[in-house]
């Protein structure tokens, strides 16, 4: 979890759930596995469909329809504040299923990610 002591110093690592350490990688793999699987079976060609996210402890990945562009969305990462109801969020990409599908499979996508995380997380440094 992203942690701020009183000073709002930021501390990315280590990530904890309860006493245990997570790897932020392997919980970054999961919710871009359940994303690609939502992303193939729930966004279509054309149509509606809802807006959808994935998330672990404060970090997000979520997908919000492109309301100009029939069958397009956008993918974004989203971070909360660890103390208080705000976060700090930015869209990586805009495009059509395939193109998102794309983008998810991108073997940098992790690191990609982490980098996001970071600068999102200091974004929210100075938030009291």
């Amino acid at each position: 979890m992203i942690k701020y002591d009183n000073n709002i110093n930021i501390k990315i690592q280590p990530w904890t759930k309860g006493n245990k350490k997570m790897d932020l990688s392997k919980e970054l793999e999961k919710i871009v596995e359940t994303i690609k699987c939502r992303v193939e079976r729930e966004i279509p060609d054309k149509g509606y469909f809802r807006n959808f996210a994935e998330n672990f402890d404060n970090v997000a990945l979520f997908i919000e329809r492109d309301e100009e562009r029939e069958g397009r969305a956008f993918l974004g990462i989203s971070v909360l504040h660890p103390q208080i109801k705000v976060d700090a969020a930015t869209y990586l990409i805009n495009g059509d299923r395939e193109t998102i599908l794309k983008y998810l499979q991108d073997p940098a996508l992790n690191s990609k990610l982490q980098e996001k995380i970071t600068k999102l997380s200091d974004s929210l440094r100075d938030v009291r």
